[in-house]
């Protein structure tokens, strides 16, 4: 859209090609993967603005092409933020369809096991953390396979199914009655 392609540090960070240490392209990785750093986008900061929009896309999209848009990050670095979370030792918890926590480290951590990454906010702001696949969608399952009476009974008090679960979930006993569960319906990820 502007004639140049970018990647912000964070998602450059997730590729395993990108030196979180001196923000530049991994020589080292990109020769084990057989290319150059003319093949990829020019890493850039989170914060960094673009503008001078071509002028077949500001036509479609209706506004100035010199409306300046801002690169941002990964949505996981950005949850980070958008919940300020941002001193280093500080978490954020998301669960979504998957799941995630995340710490906030001044400098680049790195696990030796690789069980959590280390991904780039800013050069002065780290996420480290890691992800679980099934976050929210542990519970949809649950819902599918397990609760057709609640199912049909929130409808009837016109009550959100979730609402309704959770709330029926919430007078089981701590301890769960010494049921476990493994929510590895996707696949997994941290620290496997």
């Amino acid at each position: 859209m502007f004639g140049k392609y970018y990647i912000d540090y964070a998602i450059a960070s997730a590729t395993g090609l990108f030196n979180i240490y001196n923000m530049k392209w991994n020589k080292q990785s990109l020769d084990v993967v057989g290319i150059n750093e003319e093949r990829l986008s020019s890493p850039v900061p989170a914060t960094y603005i673009v503008k001078n929009l071509k002028s077949e896309y500001a036509y479609y999209m209706n506004i100035d092409s010199k409306t300046p848009f801002v690169i941002g990050a990964s949505d996981g670095c950005l949850s980070n933020l958008g919940v300020n979370a941002i001193k280093p030792g500080n978490a954020a918890v998301t669960i979504g369809t998957s799941g995630s926590i995340r710490i906030m480290s001044d400098k680049p951590k790195c696990d030796e096991k690789e069980r959590v990454f280390s991904y780039v906010l800013t050069e002065n702001h780290y996420v480290v953390g890691g992800a679980v696949n099934n976050g929210g969608v542990a519970l949809r399952w649950f819902i599918d396979n397990f609760a057709s009476d609640e199912v049909e009974m929130a409808k009837k008090l016109s009550i959100d199914i979730y609402d309704y679960v959770i709330e029926k979930v919430s007078e089981v006993p701590v301890g769960s009655l010494e049921l476990l569960f493994l929510p590895y319906i996707l696949g997994e990820r941290a620290p496997y």
